[in-house]
């Protein structure tokens, strides 16, 4: 069976259980995963796996933090990945314990898709106090789950007798055995507790007499009878030791000054007082949760401010490890709400660094309103916190409360406006965002003796300024308005605060973005795999802010028409940008992928980028357009992308391309001019891809009225501007007429010229011209007909009633259209077509 569950309350032996059974199983490789409530953070969860599958032989390293930050869940590409990786397992059981500390809905709906697609070699099994029924239906009404309650754990008298004999130290009678086992049900728990409180009393038979009942109250009571019958110095070791949630023999030492602690654990351990090994050395152990409970009820009545000094020792000891989480954790419990509070700004970069923001998030959540931070300052780290986490909604209402707010400082008012202004890539309306960061720019220039707080090491002066430079950069790209856009990220990689890795990946990613869409290829490609070297040297591969370096890549790689290369890059990109909600980028992947799908040498993409809600950003929509507009030419149906030019005032490059395009296919060119006269001027090998459309137009526009010099020579300087930056798909957009041109073009044998060709007869094989017909009226197809039959003009006309002018300005059309200089080529070219028998 791929699944097996243990329910049963708290006590029943589900973990003695699984471990001993796990522990027999030679050809199974064992993961353990022991869960906490902290597991609820998709990002804690993900990276356990990850720890837990190392020693399994299997590569894990691109498994490590693909989570989503936003949504709460573990994220497609984590399920995707770890299929993958689990097809490569051996045979492996993964044991969840303490299932019951997971109460995050999307996470619980992800753990049981993990489990729906197990291969055959790989099995889970999950202990759980509370049962999930839901979660379970189908397996259950399909027969393939194996269920263990709690009355299949529970006790027989055989192995109670040996259970009580070893913890006692003494035989009982099979009476008294079987009232035992009667009166707890074979619970566990109560037998244990039962057979160590039989170690201090001299009657067993009065003892097992006055026993009953197997609830909480009894459990209690037997556990404060153990307590008492221990020595005073081993109690009270036990009650300090039970502020603990994990406990080692070093950090016992360091919170209760216990000698020897390792000793005193294993001898715990050995005296079955509830204490559980966490690992196979017996480094670390946890008390039974209901021991532990007991015990921090007896030192919270006898001693309330001990328990907060020793949560407070084990928070330094853990501070010392270099292990902040536990330390803020311990902080919290003890309710040093400054302490904690200046560990969280001080680390809490690291947390968000490894994509573990609802942590966070919960850490501030506990801070009470009467504690420091004020309101004000809670509202806006923790509209800070959504914001960082991509969860962009629930962050503009706290940032927008707290901007608006009278109470606010202008340092908080500058930390709003920073970022609000980083929304651009998750919300749709741009200029919003590059409104927020003018204001933000302008209150560095108005203020600069302004001091901000550094929380988590994001929100100094000069971090601050950073992110509102690249993130108005951002917006301005996706608006369409480069050269500003480029001029805002370099000022951002200038800046003081992009000396923080994170914020300067992500300046160098966004500016790697531009250039791949520009089509300035080479830079792109430098900067992006700058960004991602950074990436990789700080630890941040996979955090959602290299998200536009790899989408840079694939566009970069779809210009020279490396589609293998393009379609994976494009899927790291786009699953990092849905980690935590990028709408914006996944747009772009969206358009990205549609453009390799529709390409004739594409690879099919692995899993697909699917179309995003809202409405795309301006640059996809024009792009969007433009496509269509291709696909209407390339089908036949340019005079449908003509539509009503020329009128292209605003119109984007991409679309004016296809207008214009769609004009010379049609050999109208007079609106062809007309189009171009709209065109952008030289921009400097800024917008290279704008200046390589222009020449082809030019080209191509000498072609239809007969230049052919002038055509060969600005086709010429085109190929010279394409081969330096590879771009090839530009004339690949174009179409058969200028392949056919660039293969009619004298001394062009350059390898970057021969890619060209071979990619355009791959394209032109699979679009065959097989509405070519299309591009011609009903005359020209009567009077293309009677090519073949050598009718002269002259009879032409007779039998047309036109004029023989009329006839010749006809040939001519039906000339250009074929791209043949005479009426011999004419007829070959239209046979090949199919438009002739």
């Amino acid at each position: 069976m791929p699944l097996a569950l243990l329910i049963a309350p708290a006590g029943a032996g589900k973990t003695v259980l699984l471990r001993q059974w796990a522990g027999q199983q030679r050809d199974l490789s064992v993961v353990w995963l022991d869960l906490v409530p902290r597991d609820n953070d998709p990002a804690h969860l993900a990276r356990k796996f990850t720890t837990g599958m190392k020693n399994s032989g299997t590569d894990v390293a691109a498994l490590s933090a693909t989570v989503p930050m936003v949504r709460g869940g573990l994220g497609a590409r984590f399920l995707e990945e770890l299929g993958v990786l689990f097809d490569q397992l051996p045979p492996t059981l993964f044991v969840l314990d303490d299932f019951h500390q997971l109460t995050n809905k999307a996470l619980l709906g992800d753990l049981v898709a993990i489990v729906d697609q197990l291969p055959v070699q790989v099995h889970f099994a999950i202990a759980t106090r509370t049962d999930l029924p839901l979660l379970w239906a189908q397996r259950r009404l399909h027969g393939d789950l194996t269920e263990i309650r709690s009355a299949d754990l529970a006790f027989d008298v055989e192995h109670s007798a040996q259970l009580l004999e070893r913890i006692s130290g003494r035989r009982l009678s099979a009476e008294n055995v079987t009232r035992l086992v009667e009166r707890t049900e074979g619970w566990a728990a109560g037998l244990q507790l039962a057979g160590l409180m039989l170690r201090a009393r001299e009657d067993a038979d009065e003892f097992v007499a006055g026993f009953g009942g197997t609830d909480r109250l009894v459990a209690d009571y037997l556990g404060e009878e153990v307590l008492r019958a221990q020595a005073p110095s081993v109690r009270a070791s036990l009650l300090e030791a039970s502020v603990l949630e994990e406990i080692s023999g070093d950090l016992l030492t360091a919170v209760t000054g216990e000698a020897d602690a390792q000793l005193f654990l294993e001898l715990l351990e050995r005296e079955s007082m509830f204490l559980v090994a966490l690992d196979d050395r017996r480094a670390w152990f946890r008390f039974h949760s209901l021991f532990r409970d007991l015990l921090r009820y007896r030192l919270r009545a006898a001693a309330p401010d001990v328990e907060r000094a020793l949560l407070r020792k084990a928070a330094r000891w853990h501070v010392d490890q270099g292990d902040w989480d536990h330390a803020v954790e311990y902080l919290l419990r003890a309710q040093s709400w400054d302490e904690a509070y200046d560990l969280i700004r001080a680390r809490g970069h690291e947390v968000y660094e490894r994509g573990e923001m609802l942590t966070m998030i919960r850490w501030i959540e506990q801070l009470p309103a009467s504690a420091d931070p004020g309101q004000t300052e809670r509202t806006l780290l923790l509209g800070l916190l959504h914001c960082l986490a991509g969860q962009m909604v629930v962050a503009a209402d706290l940032l927008s409360d707290v901007l608006n707010s009278e109470e606010a400082s202008d340092a908080d008012r500058l930390i709003c406006l920073a970022f609000l202004s980083a929304r651009a890539q998750w919300i749709p309306h741009g200029e919003t965002t590059t409104t927020l960061a003018v204001r933000a720019l302008d209150m560095f220039d108005r203020l600069p003796h302004i001091v901000t707080p550094n929380w988590f090491g994001v929100t100094s002066r000069s971090s601050l300024k950073t992110v509102t430079l690249f993130s108005g950069g951002r917006s301005l790209f996706l608006q369409g308005d480069f050269d500003e856009s480029r001029r805002w990220l370099r000022a951002a990689l200038a800046s003081e605060g992009s000396s923080y890795s994170l914020w300067r990946i992500n300046a160098l990613g966004s500016l790697a973005l531009l250039e791949a869409w520009c089509g300035r290829t080479g830079a792109a490609l430098d900067l992006a795999g700058e960004a991602l070297a950074i990436a990789e040297e700080a630890g941040l591969t996979e955090h959602p802010g290299t998200a536009d370096a790899h989408l840079a890549r694939a566009f970069a790689a779809a210009e020279r028409t490396d589609f293998a290369q393009a379609t994976i890059a494009l899927h790291q990109g786009a699953s990092l940008a849905a980690s935590n909600g990028r709408i914006q980028l996944l747009w772009l992947g969206h358009l990205l992928q549609t453009e390799l799908e529709e390409s004739a040498a594409s690879v099919v993409p692995t899993s697909r980028c699917p179309q995003p809600t809202g409405p795309p950003p301006p640059i996809v929509r024009d792009r969007l357009s433009a496509n269509q507009l291709r696909a209407w030419r390339l089908d036949g149906q340019p005079e449908r992308a003509l539509g009503d030019s020329p009128r292209a005032s605003g119109t984007s490059h991409w679309v004016l391309f296809e207008k214009v395009a769609a004009a010379l296919t049609l050999v109208e060119t007079r609106p062809a001019r007309d189009l171009l006269s709209w065109w952008p001027g030289i921009a400097s090998g800024l917008a290279a891809t704008e200046d390589l459309e222009r020449l082809i137009l030019v080209a191509w526009l000498s072609q239809v009225e007969g230049k052919a010099l002038n055509a060969q020579r600005e086709l010429d300087d085109a190929l010279r501007l394409a081969q330096d930056n590879e771009s090839v798909d530009p004339f690949l957009r174009a179409g058969p007429d200028v392949i056919r041109m660039l293969q009619r073009q004298p001394a062009q044998h350059s390898e970057f010229h021969d890619r060209i060709l071979e990619r355009g007869r791959r394209l032109m094989a699979a679009r065959p011209d097989a509405d070519f017909a299309g591009r011609f009226t009903q005359r020209e197809l009567e009077i293309l007909a009677c090519l073949p039959s050598r009718t002269t003009n002259t009879e032409l006309a007779e039998q047309f009633f036109v004029s023989v002018n009329t006839i010749k300005t006809h040939m001519v059309h039906i000339y250009r259209k074929l791209d043949v200089p005479n009426r011999s080529a004419a007829i070959v070219r239209a046979r090949e077509l199919g438009l002739l028998r």
